[in-house]
């Protein structure tokens, strides 16, 4: 499945959840560490296993499906120039605060770059349940590691 038959199943939405300050609609730029998924290794700069605890999850990046592009960031935001004024990044800095289709979170695997764990979880986009599509299409690799438990991962 493409990004365009994608979109016309699930046709972007526009945010759930009011904005918590203006920057949060400030769509990051490649220079502040947004990336775009296309074919593997993924790049990331932190790569780590997901832990299923709120706290411990370094290596988190935020993800959203829109219709021409799936844009990914470390969620710490730490080249965000100037800082987001919540701290770390929303899944609105990945569109503007534009419509997408949905959105979630994911690790690149700290051993092997091909490997993604992937959740649905957002406040302000609906995951619709489609972030096994997004592993299938982005191309899994048998790998040792198992992903956490819980927390609705899909390796």
């Amino acid at each position: 499945m493409t990004l365009d038959d994608f979109a016309t199943r699930h046709p972007p939405q526009p945010p759930r959840r009011a904005l918590g300050h203006d920057d949060e609609a400030r769509r990051l730029t490649p220079a502040e560490g947004l990336m775009h998924l296309t074919v593997p290794p993924a790049a990331a700069t932190v790569r780590a296993t997901p832990t299923g605890s709120a706290t411990g999850n370094q290596g988190r990046h935020l993800w959203a499906f829109l219709p021409n592009a799936i844009p990914y960031v470390l969620e710490s935001a730490p080249l965000a120039s100037p800082p987001l004024a919540a701290g770390p990044a929303k899944h609105t800095n990945l569109t503007g605060g534009e419509p997408a289709c949905c959105a979630g979170e994911l690790w690149v695997d700290a051993v092997d770059d091909s490997m993604l764990y992937v959740n649905g979880v957002s406040r302000r986009v609906q995951e619709k349940g489609m972030s096994r599509n997004l592993a299938d299409n982005y191309g899994q690799q048998p790998s040792p590691h198992q992903p956490a438990e819980g927390n609705g991962m899909t390796r």
